[in-house]
């Protein structure tokens, strides 16, 4: 027993230098890492998204912490991601199950031994947020009087919910595609635009009506359209007294959603000048034609003239190029490239400090009448219309008053003589345009090809000729010029 007695303390001496060996251990870990747990990270946020959401933080400066954890579930951890690197933001997607999440984030050691949390919970939006967004509305308008038919869509925002953007479809009874558009808001400034809407219970596209030909649609029946609508969805919280909406949240994704309606075709009445905005030709197609393409190799050496094809017959060339007599209008405007008819230049009267287009116009370099230019449109079309601006505020400036239109549809125009010209009109703008600031020459002056309105032939070529001037004109010290010509009509087939 005596000797068991001295045992005893004996072990515990030697256990308790073993215990103060390891607390230097474990103290001298410290002194060189400076902390031996891993540290918590700070400022934690959230952004909620579409059945996502995107965590942002702050990480410690201690040399222990080496990964991130993230627990999340509904109002506890039920999922766990580790990240093997020490990230400070991360997505997560896929959270569809509830509307609201719990997150808890913490830095771990090299042995996974976490950190204190940060929490944090949000508002999640789903697909629960796109219940309560009513569907689009689509109207047809056919109006026989200027041979259009209108799209108009309405009911595409609300206070639960900002509209940012919709593609469409419309089909006929068997499934044909008839016409399709689109508008898009881009880019999309966000605080912006819900400063702009946030008063409002239903935005329409009030301004932005699609018009098509009227032959593509029947009154009395109906058309099927398959749409694609996006927007941000949005927690609604009030409505103030003085009519603004305010909003727990909004989400930070544009979210789309496929969906389909029918609409009647209806008789009513359409604005025309909307309507031919629409049926306006891009200019950017549309080119003029130099004296080396008209002319081509048939003009050297003698100038021979072949016959062309002239309203069905045939005729001498010179009877519509006029070598020597023609004269071709010349590109003034520096600024421009001279391929293009026009560039939409604008300067500012001295007079009236109103907006003319005499800083950019063709003219005849001081020769007289009558002269001519060709364009070419880049592709087969049909026109029913032009839209004829005068260049004023320009010293020496006057503008044509009688002219001719000549369209050719050429089936081999590499040979630098056009060929299968028809002449659509001789046709005349109102005097008193060339030296007054009206509608007429803020407007242009409009002139129906056929005087109804009615399509011409397939073309790709044309020619405007001027021929006589709207007042006194000297050729020697004045020009004779046009501002800018604007064409209406459709892309066709050569067949048609």
């Amino acid at each position: 027993m005596k000797i068991l007695k001295y045992i005893v303390p004996a072990v515990l001496v030697m256990l308790g230098f073993g215990a103060c060996e390891n607390m230097d251990d474990l103290y001298k870990d410290y002194l060189k890492e400076g902390s031996i747990y891993s540290g918590k990270i700070a400022d934690l946020s959230v952004h909620s998204g579409y059945e996502r959401v995107v965590l942002s933080w702050n990480n410690p400066t201690d040399d222990v912490s080496k990964k991130i954890y993230i627990g999340y579930g509904l109002s506890d951890v039920e999922k766990e991601i580790v990240i093997d690197e020490m990230v400070d933001t991360y997505e997560i997607t896929g959270l569809s199950d509830y509307t609201t999440y719990f997150f808890d984030v913490r830095t771990m050691d090299q042995y996974d031994n976490k950190s204190l949390a940060s929490t944090i919970t949000t508002q999640v939006f789903t697909h629960v947020h796109l219940e309560s967004v009513g569907a689009p509305v689509f109207s047809i308008i056919s109006d026989e009087e200027v041979g259009a038919a209108q799209i108009a869509i309405s009911n595409l925002s609300g206070p639960t919910n900002f509209f940012t953007g919709i593609e469409w479809t419309c089909k006929n009874e068997a499934g044909e595609v008839l016409a399709e558009g689109d508008h898009i808001i881009d880019p999309i400034d966000l605080e912006a635009y819900i400063a702009k809407y946030r008063g409002t219970n239903v935005t329409s596209l009030a301004d932005d009506k699609w018009i098509y030909d009227a032959e593509l649609f029947e009154l009395g029946k109906s058309y099927t359209f398959e749409y694609t609508i996006s927007y941000f969805p949005s927690i609604f919280r009030e409505k103030t007294v003085d009519g603004y909406y305010t909003y727990e949240k909004i989400c930070s994704d544009s979210v789309p959603v496929e969906g389909e309606a029918a609409a009647i075709c209806i008789a009513g009445e359409i604005e025309q000048g909307n309507a031919e905005a629409r049926f306006e030709l891009d200019k950017t197609q549309i080119t003029f034609l130099s004296d080396e393409l008209l002319y081509g190799s048939f003009w050297q050496n003698g100038a021979p003239t072949p016959l062309v094809s002239l309203n069905g017959q045939e005729v001498e060339s010179k009877d519509i190029y006029v070598k020597g007599g023609y004269r071709n209008a010349t590109h003034d405007n520096p600024a421009g490239p001279i391929e293009t008819i026009w560039d939409n230049a604008t300067a500012v009267d001295a007079g009236t400090g109103k907006t003319t287009y005499g800083a950019t116009f063709w003219h005849n370099n001081g020769y007289g009448y009558p002269y001519s230019f060709f364009i070419d449109f880049g592709r087969d079309i049909k026109i029913y219309a032009i839209r004829f601006f005068h260049a004023l505020g320009a010293t020496g400036g006057y503008s044509p008053k009688d002219f001719e239109l000549w369209i050719s549809h050429d089936d081999n125009p590499a040979d630098g003589i056009l060929d299968d010209w028809t002449k659509l009109g001789d046709y005349s703008n109102p005097a008193g345009t060339n030296t007054s600031y009206d509608q007429a020459y803020v407007e242009g002056i409009r002139h129906s090809i056929n005087g109804d309105d009615t399509y011409t032939r397939t073309f790709r070529y044309m020619r405007w000729v001027g021929k006589t001037e709207i007042g006194p004109f000297d050729p020697a010290t004045a020009t004779s010029r046009i501002a800018e010509l604007k064409f209406y009509g459709k892309e066709a087939v050569a067949e048609e």
